[in-house]
């Protein structure tokens, strides 16, 4: 097949679907035309030209691509996938796969989807995991990166009830914000610092 040429027409939008190769490995992909365009993304179509919006899937890894079919880019298409709302947030679950494999997340947290003797699942597969595994996921604690360690757990953020977690490497303490990391000053004590004032370093 070239890469140039459709593998098949999606059976609900009516648009090809293309198997192509990019930076991160092979994926697939359809364009959205303008009327879908909102029903995707959730934007408002504008004036002037219209929109299209280009939705693309990972292709697993170790896959012959010679041997995709259209039920399978489908499938890599319906990621990512909500699996129902969190219950203490009430944000919605997803599972999806990117760069470094299957995961779940939400409200900014994220997991990888890993089978293990540990954690009971039934494989590492964002298309077949239930809620109920996403959520125990969600709730173990995220492994800390190398020339990291975990001082102590906090408790709960005053506002948003996230877990608050103090952290230490070579530069000092820290606070998570999202990707970034919040120093304390170094008159600050792991034991007597507390969720209200952890919460003032992350404004």
């Amino acid at each position: 097949m070239k890469g140039d040429e459709p593998i098949g027409v999606h059976p609900d939008t009516g648009v090809p679907i293309y198997v192509k190769t990019g930076r991160f490995g092979p994926y697939v992909e359809m364009t959205l035309e303008a009327g879908d365009w909102k029903l995707e993304t959730g934007k408002k179509k504008t004036r002037g030209r219209p929109k299209t919006a280009a939705k693309r899937a990972s292709i697993p890894k170790g896959t012959d691509l010679s041997q995709v079919t259209l039920a399978d880019a489908v499938k890599y298409l319906s990621l990512p996938r909500e699996l129902g709302n969190h219950p203490s947030t009430g944000k919605a679950v997803f599972s999806n796969t990117g760069r470094f494999g299957p995961y779940v997340g939400s409200d900014g947290e994220f997991r990888s989807i890993k089978k293990s003797p540990s954690n009971g699942l039934r494989a590492s597969d964002p298309y077949t995991i239930t809620l109920d595994e996403a959520l125990d996921l969600l709730s173990a604690p995220k492994k800390p990166p190398k020339g990291v360690e975990v001082v102590k757990e906090l408790g709960k953020h005053p506002r948003t009830g996230k877990l608050l977690v103090l952290y230490k490497s070579k530069q000092g303490l820290f606070l998570k914000k999202g990707l970034r990391r919040i120093y304390l000053p170094d008159s600050v004590s792991p034991d007597s610092l507390t969720p209200a004032e952890a919460a003032e370093y992350l404004k």
